[in-house]
C-alpha cells in the first residue's frame, strides 16, 4: 500500500540555482515507526524539523551541480537515461510494430 510499504521520505519542492522547480523525494531519519498513530497536532512538528532529513542539504547542492537545459527541469542523469532508453519515434514504432505482428504471428 502507497505511503506503509514503499513510500519512504518526503516530498520537497526545490527552486534550482538557475530557477527550475523540482520536486524530491528524500528520505528522513528512520526514527521509530513514520506511521505509528499520529495526531494532527504531531504531524507538522515531526516534518518541520530540517534534522530528521540529513541528507537534504547535500542532495540539493548536488541537485544544483547536475541540471541541464536538454529538458525543462530535468537534471543531467535522468535525462541521460530517458536518452538511453528512449526509441526514436519513427525508428520505434516501426519496430514496435514489426515486434508485435511477428507476437501475433501476422504477415
Amino acid at each position: 500500500m502507497y505511503g506503509e510499504d514503499e513510500f519512504y521520505g518526503r516530498r520537497f519542492f526545490y527552486k534550482t540555482s538557475t530557477g527550475r522547480m523540482l520536486v524530491i523525494t528524500v528520505p528522513r531519519l528512520p526514527e521509530g515507526d513514520p506511521y505509528e498513530n499520529r495526531s494532527p497536532v504531531k504531524l507538522p512538528d515531526m516534518h518541520a524539523n530540517p534534522e530528521h532529513y540529513p541528507t537534504l542539504r547535500a542532495t540539493l547542492e548536488a541537485l544544483d551541480r547536475v541540471q541541464t537545459r536538454m529538458y525543462p527541469n530535468a537534471v543531467i542523469p535522468v535525462a541521460l537515461a530517458h536518452e538511453a532508453v528512449a526509441l526514436p519515434p519513427g525508428t520505434g514504432s516501426h519496430v514496435l510494430t514489426l515486434m508485435a505482428k511477428q507476437a501475433l504471428g501476422l504477415p
